[in-house]
């Protein structure tokens, strides 16, 4: 890893869990990040809170965590989620296609994801 690392990144990170939204985000700033945390329903209604919210921000990454991205070890492995996916990346790409797009496990794989898409 570079010694240069900025932890100063602006992120927004994507959980399926209202429970540990906050936990998210007080561990990123525990860090040094400026991070935003949002629990996301599968549904149209936060399709356009995520769409609205990277129209009026810009950020350095957006993460997508495990539960959505069916990558967390405890993940539901369905076509309804994968779609979901599907979905919140490309509405990434259309607003806000400068941010870098960092998926991650779990909360112990969140800073390495980043480091992975920054270093």
């Amino acid at each position: 890893m570079s010694s240069g690392f900025r932890r100063d990144l602006k992120v927004l990170v994507f959980t399926s869990d209202v429970e540990i939204a906050a936990k998210v985000e007080s561990h990123l700033h525990s860090l040094g990040y400026q991070a935003t945390v949002i629990a996301l329903e599968n549904c149209a209604k936060f399709d356009q809170i995520v769409e609205d919210l990277l129209r009026r921000e810009a950020f350095d990454g957006v993460a997508i965590g495990g539960r959505i991205n069916q990558r967390h070890p405890q993940a539901q492995l369905d076509d309804e989620t994968f779609h979901w996916f599907n979905r919140l990346v490309n509405i990434i790409h259309e607003c806000a296609s400068k941010s870098k797009i960092i998926l991650n496990k779990d909360l112990a794989d969140l800073e390495p994801a980043i480091k992975r898409v920054f270093v």
